[in-house]
């Protein structure tokens, strides 16, 4: 009787082990886009533009110096929505939620501050030149 016993739990360990495992599914990105969008995110250089996370509410990093043309994006990676908006209305990304993107290209130079519409106290500026 222990011998079945042995036998059926030799087989059902074998056959878990040689199982096919699935085959990784492709991802196209990390974060799924949001309408609108307009470049830039945490300052790290990717070759789709410049990086600005949004997290702890802040926006890291607080002030970006870049060459025109430069897209900027920014990340949210807070559980509550933020948004990017222009101190001189020159842009707005309205609220987006954790995990979404706003992107904008800076093609004139200038300073550009930004807040967020909800959370005033959040700012931050890009400056092209």
């Amino acid at each position: 009787m222990r011998w079945v016993l042995f036998a059926v739990v030799a087989l059902a360990c074998m056959s878990c082990s040689s199982a096919p495992k699935p085959a990784p599914s492709a991802s196209t990105s990390a974060l799924p886009e949001a309408a609108p969008k307009s470049a830039e995110n945490k300052a790290e250089n990717k070759d789709s533009g410049v990086v600005i996370t949004i997290e702890k509410f802040a926006f890291h990093p607080a002030q970006v110096t870049v060459a025109p043309g430069t897209k900027i994006i920014w990340q949210n990676k807070d559980d509550v929505g933020h948004s990017v908006t222009s101190d001189a209305q020159a842009f707005d990304s309205g609220i987006f939620e954790k995990n979404r993107e706003y992107a904008r290209v800076f093609n004139e130079a200038g300073t550009y501050p930004f807040h967020c519409l909800p959370h005033p106290q959040m700012k931050a500026q890009v400056i092209v030149k």
